[in-house]
C-alpha cells in the first residue's frame, strides 16, 4: 500500500512538470524578428526555354535584412541604420556579383512555425518571395536567427539569417572600422568562373584598411591539391557590407560579404561570397589581435 501511495506521488509528480513545460510554449510575433540580420546561403537559379532546354547555377548570397517589429522590412530612423536600405543582397554566380536595395514586408506566426519575406527591389523591377522558419528563435537575446526558404518560381536557395548589429565606430569613408589584422580560413563552395563544381580549402588575411592576401588549395583526381595564392583590395561601405576584388592568376574575381557584431562592441566576419562560390558560415573565423569579448566561431 505504501509502494501504491509514492507510486501515485511519482505520477502528479511527472504529470505536474509536463504540465509546466506545456504551459512555457514559445509564442511569436512580428515583434520577434527585430533590428538588423545577417543574411548567407546557397542555391540554384534555372531557367528553361520552351521547356526544352534549360540552364542552371549555382548561386551564392549574402546580406542583411533590417526588420522593424512591425510587419515592415526598412532602416530604422533613429539610432544605427538610419540611410540603410531595408535589404541588401550580393547574388554570386560564375558570371559576377550582383548588388540590389530592397524594401518589403514580413510574418511571423503566433506559434513560431512559419512565416513570409516578400521584397521589391528599389527600381520595382524585381520580387523576391521566402517562406520563413522563426522557430528556436531565442527571444531573451540577441542571438535569435531564422531560416529562409526561397519560393520564387525558377529558385531554389536557402538562407540563414542571425541577428547583428553594425560595428562601434561606425562603417564607411568617415568609419574607424577596420578588417585590418583579421584572418579567415574555411571552406568554400559553388562553382569556378568557367562554371565547373569546385570545393577549396581557402585563407584570406586582410593586412590593411584596403588590401588582402590569401591562397586556396583545390582538389585534384590523384588524391592531391593544387593550390593557388592571391591578393586584392576591398572597400567597405557605409551600411558595413564590404565589397572585394582578388586576382588569381590573372584573372580578377568579384566577392562580398557584410560585417556582424554585438552590443558589446565587438564584432564577427560573417560568410563570404565570390564570383562563383560561397565560404561555408560555419567555418573558423580566426583573429590575429585580441578584441573584448570576441566570438571566434559560428
Amino acid at each position: 500500500m505504501k509502494r501504491s501511495f509514492y507510486l501515485l506521488i511519482a505520477l502528479l509528480y511527472v504529470v505536474m512538470e509536463v504540465t509546466t513545460v506545456t504551459a512555457q510554449t514559445t509564442t511569436c510575433s512580428n515583434a520577434t524578428l527585430n533590428g538588423k540580420y545577417a543574411v548567407s546561403g546557397q542555391g540554384d537559379v534555372y531557367s528553361c526555354l520552351l521547356g526544352v532546354v534549360c540552364t542552371d547555377q549555382t548561386m551564392s548570397t549574402v546580406g542583411y535584412f533590417w526588420f522593424d517589429g512591425n510587419g515592415n522590412i526598412a532602416s530604422p530612423t533613429s539610432g544605427a541604420g538610419v540611410g540603410q536600405a531595408g535589404a541588401r543582397l550580393f547574388q554570386a554566380t560564375n558570371a559576377g556579383v550582383s548588388s540590389a536595395m530592397y524594401t518589403g514586408t514580413y510574418t511571423v506566426s503566433s506559434d513560431c512555425s512559419s512565416g513570409g519575406i516578400q521584397l521589391t527591389s528599389a527600381n520595382s523591377t524585381q520580387t523576391l518571395t521566402y517562406n520563413l522558419d522563426p522557430d528556436g528563435i531565442d527571444t531573451n537575446g540577441l542571438s535569435h536567427g531564422a531560416a529562409a526558404l526561397d519560393a520564387g518560381q525558377g529558385r531554389d536557395e536557402a538562407l540563414q539569417l542571425s541577428r547583428t548589429v553594425d560595428p562601434v565606430g561606425g562603417c564607411g569613408v568617415n568609419g574607424t572600422f577596420t578588417l585590418a589584422g583579421i584572418a579567415i580560413r574555411g571552406l568554400s563552395l559553388g562553382t569556378d568562373i568557367s562554371g565547373n563544381k569546385v570545393s577549396n580549402m581557402v585563407e584570406i588575411i586582410f593586412t590593411d584598411s584596403a588590401n588582402f592576401s590569401g591562397s586556396e588549395r583545390v582538389s585534384t583526381v590523384d588524391r592531391g591539391f593544387s593550390s593557388n595564392t592571391y591578393t586584392g583590395t576591398y572597400i567597405i561601405a557605409s551600411d558595413c557590407t564590404v565589397s572585394l576584388t582578388k586576382n588569381v592568376n590573372g584573372t580578377e574575381i568579384q566577392g562580398a560579404h557584410v560585417i556582424t557584431g554585438d552590443d558589446f562592441g565587438s564584432f564577427d566576419v560573417h560568410s563570404i561570397v565570390w564570383q562563383g562560390d560561397s565560404i561555408l558560415p560555419n567555418a573558423r573565423f580566426l583573429r590575429t589581435h585580441a578584441l573584448p569579448d570576441a566570438r571566434n566561431e559560428y
